[in-house]
């Protein structure tokens, strides 16, 4: 954390002596409150309900006050010995970097009758509170006949109980402001409930009832067959997805983690409800599941609603299948598959340690070495240096029982015989010649920063706190930190030569049909050891304030001290604003090449110092603004911001640098195309603007990007950088007074805007109707249309936020239709973007290509309902209080909220929307959402784009593409 002592930054330091008097006196202290507190709920015990109220609210003013007294003592007996606050040592480290990061105050543990495992924790910093409930089943524990049964019961498990008949929970839980959702995993499934803390207990009561009495009604399951099986088809058309699942079927051959996690079609449509009610019954027995809440809450009073609601749950009897071992591999496993694809992609596995392996956290630092960020060993290799590849990382998925070390990446057919010798090339250098150990030590920050923050938000913590209790005890956790600082570089050189051998290597292509060769096994493998020597071996503290700094720049701080972490974005207005059909991509390629090296960094320093201080610096290029992001350990900010601010106002913009950038925004514009998702959305905005800058994509188009000029990104990079246009947000563990500082010393030298320059005039757009349609050999279509909408601070925009909650989410008008009632397409939304000077409500929706048009009309149908003004009372307040809900919920981490500042005062909303959100919501009527609707939800009137499946040839292709002789 920062602070400012006399106009220094400064912070505490502690002796070890002064730190072990304050630690006898932390235990003495702890103790007495202890007690106190138990004679103050003892003394409370029995009241009335009113005087239950009162003794509850005295109880958390007691504790408050003796907080507060704790802390105080604790900070006179440490001393004052000050240290720089932005280059201090954080709480989860000595001189060494070994202790661990928090204490886990606030955490209650215990085991019921039944022998379901409880973890409560109370986390205060934002009023919301979710229920975790964690069953120790999923893909592992399913025979093979029935591959993806956790998953289709998992999509049954909030379908409906005794009491709460279909459609039921989803209304249940929007009614108080929440969501709900659920995930299957190889060794886990879990269902979760976030909400606003003061409804915790309907949460609770919603996840009891659900494993009591859930319904797996033999019709409801036909239609959810169906859901299911448009998931699965919509992955393959996911080339990522699609090496990877390949790959890890090469891989294994016995164990259950090389199947196809979700089952095929045919398996999950022979699925019936006793085969289900089966599996339910052998799996998920109390002794088999963790319930982990964690919020806003009072431990006190949650464990005795839990006991009274999941104590009477009966034991059962456990009858668990497990997978088979993996024999060890003893050679190279190699496999070429071809698909309607634009560019390659290499998917590369080996075996690896499991979670409890004393191998895995030298294996995770590895992987982050290889594979993780721009400054990575691939990266930098394949991607920046030898420009063999558009993409490619390394990662390490450790389980209980199972783990694999891969290697993605994503580049032309042509480069791919090269590309993988120089991969394994570096592994051989990595085994034979070692590391730096100042890479190392870069990692490991890297790596603590990642740790840390899986504990920022309630859902992210129950999950973290689960997984490890799943492993044996979450007090594993405590551990983490001293088993990763205690890798060595030697460890490193070691696992590399003991898991990435050549001849335990599982070598997935998925190429376009057209460039599939006759490559075989042995010849990649040669191909690999040619000139390689492959050695084998076996809710918030501060209110946020906005400056200005004396050069004009505002600045907006928001103090949260719950993690030593920190969030900072630095925007400037305009941007995409300004660019045309023909400089679409202008501002995103700008801002990108001035990441590649300074006036006194290169390209590669610039990357390797900001990743050694556990930050990570990235550009975005949003439609009103752009500018840079930054996230990373709050005590090394005044180091990083150093790089930070040289990188915006001393950038070079080498000739060789912005070539590669080229390169990679054309590549990012292609694997856009591929997505599914994203580019049926960019066909209908670029229908829906006309020609204003809003409709263009962010990448802009290869034949735009191809023909940028070094002049050109010059002149874009001095127009955009302005002091005149900029504003810093920063959101974390800082003090105010430290920031301002440390901002105003280093963007004092920001450029001032130029005499000769001209004002940019942006004028709303002028909407447009019409299609969009691109076809492709796909197993679906993807489809999204738009209705315009007004500008973000319009004084509509709230009855516009209710209205699209009304028709989008989970028990929203599209989804109980188009899923839910008729199976048309497993996701279907609308999604409501309100830019600075206009917006639009779009639609999307992916299905079989034969339900194209079905389900487009259906989502028309009930806009026209609601335009019609066909929204009932109750549907109107559920909406409100899902929207003040979802809004809550959303700002949980330093980087949503540092966003949504930025977001609000670029586009005119102001700095307090956030807090004036919720009340313009709930003075939102109904009146005002249907007349919202009749104005702008105009089903007459929509710009369409479909990236559409060519029926006729999408019927005879396998799903999963050619395969290779």
């Amino acid at each position: 954390m920062l602070k400012p002592d006399n106009g220094k930054l400064s912070s505490p330091v502690l002796s070890r002596e002064s730190g072990s008097n304050a630690r006898g006196l932390s235990g003495m202290f702890k103790q007495w409150r202890g007690e106190t507190m138990q004679f103050i709920d003892n003394s409370f015990s029995g009241s009335s309900q009113s005087s239950m109220e009162k003794s509850i609210r005295c109880l958390n003013k007691a504790k408050v006050f003796l907080k507060c007294f704790i802390i105080l003592l604790a900070v006179c007996v440490s001393g004052t010995e000050q240290s720089s606050a932005l280059e201090r040592k954080s709480v989860n480290s000595d001189p060494n970097g070994s202790k661990p990061f928090m204490e886990f105050q606030n955490i209650t543990k215990r085991k019921l009758d039944n022998g379901l495992t409880v973890i409560v924790k109370e986390d205060h910093s934002s009023p919301v509170a979710t229920v975790n409930v964690w069953v120790k089943t999923g893909y592992f524990n399913e025979q093979d006949e029935w591959t993806g049964i956790s998953h289709l019961l998992e999509h049954m498990f909030f379908k409906g109980t005794k009491t709460r008949p279909v459609g039921e929970i989803q209304n249940e839980v929007r009614s108080v402001g929440g969501y709900w959702n659920a995930s299957t995993y190889y060794e886990r499934t879990n269902y979760y409930i976030v909400v606003p803390s003061s409804s915790i207990f309907n949460a609770l009561d919603i996840e009891a009832d659900c494993l009591k009495n859930s319904n797996i009604d033999p019709g409801e399951l036909d239609k959810e067959h169906e859901v299911v099986i448009q998931e699965i088809l919509r992955k393959y058309d996911k080339p990522g997805t699609m090496a990877w699942e390949k790959m890890m079927a090469l891989a294994y051959k016995r164990h259950h983690i090389g199947r196809w996690r979700m089952g095929t079609p045919e398996q999950v449509r022979s699925m019936r409800n006793s085969v289900l009610v089966d599996y339910y019954k052998k799996n998920y027995c109390p002794e088999n599941i963790i319930l982990v809440v964690v919020g806003d809450v009072d431990t006190s009073l949650v464990i005795p609603k839990i006991d009274k609601l999941f104590g009477p749950i009966p034991g059962g009897t456990l009858d668990k299948h497990f997978s088979p071992e993996e024999p060890p591999q003893t050679e190279l496993r190699y496999r070429q598959t071809g698909s309607d694809i634009t560019q390659s992609y290499v998917a590369i596995g080996f075996h690896a340690p499991p979670a409890l392996h004393k191998d895995k956290h030298a294996v995770e630092a590895l992987s982050q070495l290889m594979g993780k960020g721009k400054s990575s060993y691939l990266f930098r290799t394949l991607k920046q240096q030898k420009e063999l590849v558009n993409d490619i990382s390394a990662g390490y998925d450790t389980l209980a029982n199972a783990g694999t070390f891969y290697i993605e990446a994503e580049l032309p057919t042509k480069n791919m015989l090269e590309a993988q010798h120089e991969i394994f090339k570096l592994i051989d250098r990595i085994k034979n010649n070692g590391i730096a150990k100042s890479d190392l030590d870069k990692v490991k920050t890297s790596l603590e920063y990642d740790f840390i923050t899986s504990m920022e938000g309630v859902r992210r913590q129950s999950n973290t706190l689960a997984y490890y209790e799943s492993l044996g005890n979450y007090e594993l956790l405590r551990k983490y930190v001293d088993k990763l600082h205690a890798v060595t570089v030697s460890d490193i050189s070691r696992v590399a030569a003991k898991y990435l051998s050549v001849d335990k290597a599982s070598i997935q292509e998925y190429r376009p049909e057209n460039e599939m060769d006759d490559t075989t096994a042995e010849k990649v493998k040669n191909n690999i050891k040619h000139g390689i020597e492959i050695r084998n071996a076996d809710e918030t503290d501060a209110d946020v304030s906005m400056h200005e700094l004396s050069n004009g720049i505002r600045i907006v701080i928001k103090e949260r001290h719950g993690l030593p972490v920190v969030s900072l974005g630095i925007y400037f207005e305009g941007g995409r604003l300004s660019e045309t059909s023909m400089t679409a991509g202008l501002t995103k390629m700008t801002l990108n090449s001035s990441l590649k090296g300074t006036t006194s960094r290169e390209a590669e320093k610039v990357q390797d110092e900001i990743a050694a201080l556990g930050f990570e610096l990235d550009v975005k290029a949003f439609p009103d603004y752009s500018g840079y992001i930054a996230n990373g350990l709050s005590r090394n900010l005044l180091k990083a911001f150093d790089i930070i601010a040289d990188v915006i106002i001393n950038p070079v913009f080498s000739a060789n640098e912005v070539e590669k950038v080229r390169k990679t925004q054309i590549a990012r514009i292609k694997k856009r195309k591929d997505n599914m998702y994203y580019h049926p959305m960019e066909l209908a905005r670029y229908i829906t603007y006309g020609k204003h800058s809003y409709g263009l994509p962010v990448n802009g188009f290869e034949e735009t990007v191809e023909k940028f000029t070094q002049e050109q990104i010059l002149k874009k990079y001095k127009t955009l950088i302005r002091n005149e246009h900029a504003m810093v947000v920063v959101v974390g563990d800082v003090e105010t007074s430290a920031v301002l500082k440390m901002l105003e010393n280093k963007l004092q030298d920001m450029p001032s805007r130029l005499s000769d320059e001209i004002q940019l005039k942006v004028k709303a757009p002028k909407y447009q109707t019409g299609e969009n349609i691109v076809k492709r050999h796909k197993s679906q279509s993807a489809q999204a249309f738009a209705f315009f909408a007004p500008s973000a601070d319009s004084e509509k925009a709230p009855a516009l936020n209710v209205l699209k909650n009304i028709a989008s989410g989970m028990g929203g008008r599209l989804y109980n239709e188009v899923r839910e009632k008729n199976n048309l397409a497993y996701t279907v939304r609308a999604l409501l973007e309100l830019n600075k000077y206009g917006g639009i409500i779009i639609n999307y929706a992916a299905t079989l290509p034969e339900n194209e048009e079905k389900a487009r009309d259906m989502i028309l149908k009930e806009w026209g309902k609601m335009v019609d003004g066909e929204i009932t009372e109750k549907e109107f307040e559920n909406a409100i209080k899902y929207t003040i809900g979802k809004h809550q919920i959303s700002l949980e981490t330093n980087a949503a909220l540092r966003n949504q500042y930025a977001q609000n005062v670029l586009t005119g909303r102001g700095l307090n929307y956030i807090k004036l959100f919720p009340d313009l919501i709930r003075a939102t009527t109904l009146n005002q959402v249907k007349s919202a609707a009749a104005k702008f939800a105009k089903p007459d009137k929509i710009a369409l784009g479909v990236v559409r499946s060519i029926k006729e040839e999408a019927g005879e292709r396998e799903k999963w593409g050619r395969v290779s002789p």
